[in-house]
């Protein structure tokens, strides 16, 4: 109770009247998590030049984007560097998020992009599936469907109900613990293996779980949900979202936001970036960090993870662009890449 009053007081000072316009009054338990984390990432970044200009811009339809703001400086504050939010640029109505000032009085520029992902989940089609597959494939076992492209749900619903896919399936669930079924260039199916289910469908729990699976040897990460229902369980994850109107999208206004005659770096948050990592540097690279925006000095992908027994940690990666004007001064980053090191979020 006394961190939720700390939280609490800590919100009420940074957003004054407007608090109720971000918080509910009456706290409900699913509130404190938000509210804690809110408070952990901007009691830190108060003292930062320009922090009432930036809190300033917070809406109910933009506040996860300008608290990964808030994160980015705080993270960048962790570097050693001085950092402004909303930056005044003299003869530019347009401006970046943040103004970062090494030791040695160097400026850099810094637009942070967040990405909506909700349209990568279709819910609607993935029950669809879901129920196709409860109904078509009676087993105890359970069955994790992986897309590998767009139009693989096609393929689903055409093998499911034939039988000689269905005893596929079966086999699979005999063999070991886990076993994968491939059609090729379509979808992959692993099986693990389950005890029987003892009892009535009503005497389980109904559960959809959403979130994105990410292969540890490829990075790819794919959008899906996992559907529980009369004591078995469903995934359906994919297909990998192709990523480069979103991009072509994000550099065309970060690079109205770019400050002239300084170095300039687009932050993006890589919680946001499902798909193929090796589709986006491809993309990065070959279109973005080009000799046609060279007022982009790079882009960084910085996303924060809690990881069990460990805190929050940041990861972080810079692509830099060869062909950039004004390229970051020598040792502005530590470490081009880090994987969840080095850093904590206090809290």
């Amino acid at each position: 109770m006394d961190d939720i009053k700390r939280m609490t007081l800590t919100l009420a000072r940074i957003f004054g009247l407007n608090y109720p316009r971000f918080f509910p009054l009456d706290i409900k338990t699913p509130d404190i998590d938000r509210m804690l984390n809110a408070a952990a990432i901007l009691e830190p970044v108060e003292g930062f030049a320009g922090f009432n200009r930036h809190i300033l811009a917070y809406s109910k339809e933009s506040f996860g984007n300008h608290l990964f703001t808030a994160k980015t400086a705080l993270w960048l504050s962790k570097q050693g560097m001085e950092v402004e939010f909303e930056p005044e640029i003299e003869g530019q109505p347009s401006k970046p998020d943040l103004k970062c000032t090494t030791e040695g009085g160097e400026v850099v520029f810094v637009e942070c992009k967040r990405v909506m992902t909700d349209k990568f989940f279709d819910l609607e089609q993935k029950q669809e599936l879901a129920d196709l597959i409860y109904e078509k494939l009676p087993t105890c076992d359970q069955l994790n469907f992986y897309l590998l492209h767009e139009n693989a749900a096609d393929k689903v619903r055409q093998l499911v109900p034939d039988k000689n896919f269905a005893t596929l399936i079966f086999a699979a669930g005999m063999k070991g613990d886990e076993t994968d079924v491939k059609v090729e260039g379509e979808f992959n199916v692993r099986v693990i293996r389950k005890p029987p289910i003892i009892g009535g469908e009503e005497d389980f729990l109904t559960v959809t779980m959403v979130g994105w699976l990410e292969d540890v040897e490829t990075g790819v990460r794919l959008p899906g949900y996992t559907f529980m229902r009369g004591g078995r369980s469903i995934a359906i994850h994919g297909p990998p979202p192709s990523y480069r109107k979103i991009f072509e999208k994000n550099r065309r206004r970060s690079r109205k936001q770019s400050a002239p005659g300084f170095s300039f770096i687009t932050f993006i948050h890589d919680g946001d970036i499902l798909g193929n990592p090796a589709d986006h540097d491809r993309y990065l690279k070959e279109v973005w960090l080009t000799k046609e925006y060279p007022e982009f000095s790079g882009v960084a992908l910085l996303g924060f993870y809690d990881l069990a027994g460990q805190g929050e940690r940041a990861q972080f990666r810079f692509l830099p662009n060869p062909e950039a004007t004004h390229p970051l001064p020598d040792g502005f980053f530590t470490e081009q890449e880090t994987n969840f090191k080095d850093w904590e979020v206090e809290r």
